[in-house]
């Protein structure tokens, strides 16, 4: 799969579905930039509506390894701004669902 960075420079990433167990754990690959990243993505059910989401990132190869130590706080800092944009998006969910079921068309 190919994903556009919505970033200034728009690069883009290759992607590589690794593992994929639904409700679960996803694991890929991203490549760009010449740098690789393995991510593993773990889901957990805290109760009905709560759900605990899990990130491992791990650099592969000796030129990602290198130059990650220079890019890992802007992978951090995106994947972190990322979960905090998609629990937003979580949270208007449900809103929006008694919203419409009441006939408030307002959001």
């Amino acid at each position: 799969m190919r994903i556009e960075t919505d970033n200034p420079a728009g690069e883009t990433l290759d992607q590589v579905v690794m593992h994929f167990e639904p409700n679960r754990r996803v694991e890929f690959l991203s490549h760009g930039g010449g740098i690789t990243l393995q991510t593993r993505v773990t889901f957990q059910a805290l109760s009905e509506n709560r759900t605990e989401i899990k990130l491992q990132l791990e650099f592969v190869g000796v030129f990602s390894r290198i130059a990650g130590f220079a890019i890992e706080p802007a992978i951090e800092r995106g994947s972190r701004q990322f979960f905090e944009d998609l629990n937003q998006a979580c949270e208007r969910q449900p809103m929006m669902a008694v919203l419409r079921e009441s006939g408030d068309h307002s959001m």
